[in-house]
């Protein structure tokens, strides 16, 4: 008080102002605006804090972010450790947390000994901090009738492969599961045919020696209805 007043004693003046330094302080944060792209786990690697640090600072009802939100980043000063620990909450999935966090479901998988992809509302699993881009796999879901040979021979790969890469112990699908088909092992995954008249979903998938539903697959939003000229993918 002395220094910061410029006092030479001890006496005060009744009256007399005086200057209380404060503890300086330091800003506990730094403001973010939400890019397109960013997860919390790519926004957390980039200010070296955990996503759980953001999730808890910014009391987060959700983490999923929206372009140009703005959240606060903690300066903690604590540097990324080889895992971050997640608590499951519900409507968690492997596939969601994953892709949240841009993570691969099976080093998920790998890294929490995990038997089945089933979640326990509470349970800890450790992220390991892997990320991972869209070229490692494609995403692909179980629809009716699907088999894992029928989805190797859509995407040119194996059955083992598939299995292999997913940690599936059975042949045995779900409808509605969410698997991974590795790019690794898919090769060329089609020719092009151009509709002539005449042709239907049928006849071309007998001419090609494959099924409507694998040249459905590789085409989005294919109709039944085939329009002369049309250009379509025939699966090899």
């Amino acid at each position: 008080i002395k220094e910061i007043n410029n006092l030479t004693s001890n006496d005060l003046s009744i009256g007399q102002s005086l200057k209380i330094p404060g503890k300086e302080e330091q800003e506990e944060y730094e403001i973010y605006t939400v890019q397109e792209g960013d997860s919390l786990y790519t926004i957390a690697n980039r200010f070296n804090v955990s996503a759980s640090d953001i999730v808890d600072y910014n009391a987060l009802p959700t983490t999923v972010l929206t372009v140009g939100e703005t959240i606060k980043i903690p300066k903690t000063g604590a540097t990324i450790t080889p895992e971050n620990v997640y608590t499951v909450k519900p409507g968690d999935t492997l596939y969601k947390i994953a892709n949240t966090y841009g993570l691969n479901i099976n080093d998920i998988i790998a890294v929490n000994n995990l038997s089945s992809n089933i979640l326990s509302i509470g349970q800890q699993l450790t992220l390991p901090l892997k990320p991972v881009t869209e070229e490692d796999f494609i995403v692909y879901q179980v629809v009716p009738g699907d088999t894992l040979y029928s989805i190797a021979r859509r995407y040119n790969t194996k059955v083992d492969a598939i299995k292999s890469y997913n940690n599936l112990e059975s042949n045995i699908l779900n409808v509605g599961q969410i698997i991974q088909i590795p790019i690794e092992s898919v090769e060329t995954q089609y020719d092009t045919y151009q509709v002539v008249p005449g042709d239907t979903l049928y006849s071309i998938a007998r001419k090609f020696n494959t099924t409507i539903a694998d040249i459905m697959a590789i085409n989005n939003d294919l109709s039944s209805l085939l329009s002369i000229g049309q250009v379509i993918k025939i699966p090899r």
